[in-house]
């Protein structure tokens, strides 16, 4: 761990010189190639994230209880589980409701035709602390179950596609205001685990700081060598620096979330 940083620079000099050998062998322009970097950290985090809300971190049960007008506080690990009580199929003598433990948190009734959505929840996105789009991971700001991403996984570019053609519409008619969705969130209550705000926080600086570090890479190809060695310590500072907040990322949140 004492050498982590002089490991760390190493890196930052390997990155410098795949770019630039790309660009020299190719004509692939350096910093096209360390932009294209930030995609799989980008998609490592999310993937990461994803597992473990699904997987590790408490949350309520959140099965809608008898006539569906609230939701099981019972603990539970993980957005893909359910409480002790619930994870059973078994008929509930209250409400003769036949308990399904498949049942999605973002189910806002017990029944379809049902209007009335006092129940409805929200919950909290990769980035975002409120969420109530569709990705491939996420519905509604909840993680979807692996056997859900499988199954959406032919449409899911066809509803990016859609999404897309819409927003861009909206901008269109309405300008910058188009990028804002109208949508209700007073009657909505965030039903996602208590260390989430920690993680999402801990999400953006990584993100951000990754983003930071590549950026020092580029720099310190572009001025020459004698200064460049200070803007490779710079990006390895800035690879470094979210460490102690990756504790609460890898399931291991803090006190204070």
């Amino acid at each position: 761990m004492d050498n982590a940083p002089e490991l760390l620079r190493l890196l930052v000099q390997a990155l410098a010189l795949f770019a630039t050998s790309l660009d020299r062998w190719f004509q692939i322009p350096w910093p096209l190639v360390l932009a294209v970097f930030f995609v799989p950290v980008l998609t490592a985090l999310d993937v990461r994230v994803w597992y473990l809300r699904g997987m590790t971190f408490p949350i309520s049960c959140g099965y809608l209880t008898v006539h569906g007008r609230a939701r099981c506080r019972r603990l539970t690990l993980g957005e893909w589980h359910k409480c002790w009580y619930h994870r059973q199929r078994r008929l509930r003598r209250t409400d003769m409701h036949l308990v399904d433990p498949n049942m999605r948190r973002w189910t806002p009734t017990l029944h379809q035709n049902d209007s009335d959505e006092t129940a409805s929840v929200i919950g909290r996105g990769f980035l975002r602390m409120r969420s109530q789009q569709d990705t491939l991971l996420y519905h509604q700001g909840f993680t979807r179950p692996p056997e859900d991403v499988f199954k959406i996984l032919p449409s899911v570019f066809h509803d990016y596609k859609s999404r897309a053609l819409r927003l861009w519409a909206n901008l269109k008619s309405l300008g910058l205001r188009g990028l804002i969705p109208l949508t209700n969130r007073a009657d909505r209550q965030i039903a996602t685990s208590d260390v989430l705000p920690g993680v999402i926080n801990a999400t953006r600086l990584t993100l951000v700081m990754a983003a930071l570090g590549l950026a020092f890479v580029g720099v310190s190809i572009a001025v020459p060598t004698s200064i460049g060695v200070f803007f490779e310590y710079f990006a390895t500072f800035a690879f470094i620096l979210p460490s102690p907040w990756r504790k609460s990322v890898s399931g291991e949140p803090s006190k204070n979330g």
